[in-house]
């Protein structure tokens, strides 16, 4: 898959007195863990660069999670070039497991499930600290959520994509069936939340879109 042009070093800024290196770029990694297929996405700065969405693979859940943990790791630590992307101006989030309300009581819908998610977000964090990263921190779904019901929320992160970022979407493995995976969608709105383009509740839609030219 070939890289964005977004990955591309940056000219050394001119000055009166010697060149300067411009500010270090700064990039947000995004993680959402799935039982079947894990979705990551890379902002470089605001703007949406990688995506990727795991294999689906056979097999028992505990280790279906190991499989796309390390799948997901290892492509994004493959395909993201150094030293552009590097430890020290990396952020890495990852979306919490889900834990439902039942009978007035918070207990998981399904423990092996939640315990699946967990593995992988863990898994997934340690493979990325073994090459000098730091530990993934956690977004729980409601913080970037909030209360819009899944289908509206997925189709507010869409609509706030510039079309670079729709291509970016569009050119990977995450699109199945002609329809971006969900997977992917949530690691994108993951990634929101920490650079606050995640769309509030009750204000045009109009105030979040980006265009191609607000990255330049």
């Amino acid at each position: 898959m070939s890289l964005p042009r977004a990955f591309g070093a940056g000219a050394r800024g001119i000055g009166a007195r010697a060149p300067a290196d411009p500010p270090a770029e700064t990039y947000t990694v995004a993680l959402d863990p799935g039982t079947l297929r894990a979705g990551a996405a890379v902002y470089r700065g605001q703007r949406l660069v990688w995506a990727y969405l795991s294999k689906e693979h056979p097999g028992k859940l505990l280790d279906r999670a190991y499989v796309a943990a390390f799948d997901v790791a290892d492509r994004l630590l493959a395909e993201c070039p150094f030293p552009l992307f590097s430890q020290k101006n990396t952020k890495i989030y990852a979306e919490l497991p889900r834990v439902i309300m039942r009978g007035g009581s918070r207990t998981p819908g399904d423990p092996d499930s939640i315990l699946a998610l967990v593995l992988l977000v863990g898994a997934f964090s340690t493979r990325l600290v073994d090459r000098g990263f730091s530990t993934a921190e956690n977004i729980r779904p409601a913080d970037w959520k909030t209360q819009v019901e899944k289908k509206a929320m997925t189709a507010r992160i869409e609509s706030c994509l510039a079309p670079c970022e729709i291509a970016v979407l569009e050119s990977f493995r995450g699109v199945r069936n002609k329809k971006i995976d969900h997977n992917v969608l949530d690691a994108v709105g993951v990634g929101m939340k920490p650079l606050k383009r995640i769309p509030i509740a009750g204000t045009p839609i109009q105030m979040w879109q980006k265009k191609d030219s607000d990255f330049k």
